[in-house]
């Protein structure tokens, strides 16, 4: 890898929000004109070929809203696939708009566009196509073996349950905590009046 590229490409963690409420959480490997976005392994929200085509329309809008002289066809976006493999996304402008004040001037902006996908690449050949090393997490649920899947289940199944046995530990200690201090008001209510009584016995 050369030096003018390895100062060129940057790798992010970004996270990704579905309409839902679920998180995506990916890598980002890019040089401002080619993305690459691949699983990351503290991903806990759908996997990131399922996003692919929503985070390149926010990239598009972001460069479009930046500069209207970029277009969608000047992006490539590579998304990690269930199989392991990488799908090239490209953009083509199906709509534009014209941005200027002046009447009498023209300014198109990409406003609308599509994505094909037509293209796969083994990780290793994209590697070299692009001159970068791709980070990428542990293989994602798709791609495990029956042991692998049953294995990650369970420990799901684990964490759910050391969680809800926490809450409803907690809540135990509340209801007793709340019982316990109950009956002392109750036991202080009742000397209260049996003093009470008391002294009306003296008087």
């Amino acid at each position: 890898m050369s030096q003018e590229n390895e100062q060129k490409w940057t790798r992010h963690t970004m996270d990704f929000e579905h309409a839902d409420g679920r998180v995506t959480t990916f890598y980002m490997h890019t040089d401002d004109r080619r993305f690459v976005l691949s699983e990351h392994p503290e991903n806990r929200g759908p996997a990131i070929w399922n996003s692919a085509d929503k985070i390149g329309d926010e990239i598009i809008r972001e460069s479009v809203q930046r500069d209207s002289k970029n277009k969608p066809e000047d992006l490539v976006l590579y998304a990690e696939r269930q199989d392991g493999r990488f799908d090239r996304w490209e953009a083509k402008t199906t709509l534009q708009e014209n941005i200027s004040n002046d009447p009498m001037r023209f300014e198109h902006r990409a406003s609308e566009w599509q994505w094909k996908n037509a293209h796969q690449h083994q990780k290793d050949e994209l590697q070299k196509d692009v001159d970068v090393q791709i980070e990428s997490g542990h293989p994602s649920y798709g791609r495990m073996n029956s042991d692998e899947k049953a294995q990650h289940d369970w420990k799901n199944f684990s964490a759910e349950t050391s969680v809800k046995n926490e809450t409803v530990e907690k809540a135990r200690e509340e209801i007793k905590q709340s019982r316990s201090e109950e009956a002392a008001q109750q036991s202080q209510q009742h000397e209260t009046e049996a003093q009470t009584q008391k002294q009306k016995h003296e008087r």
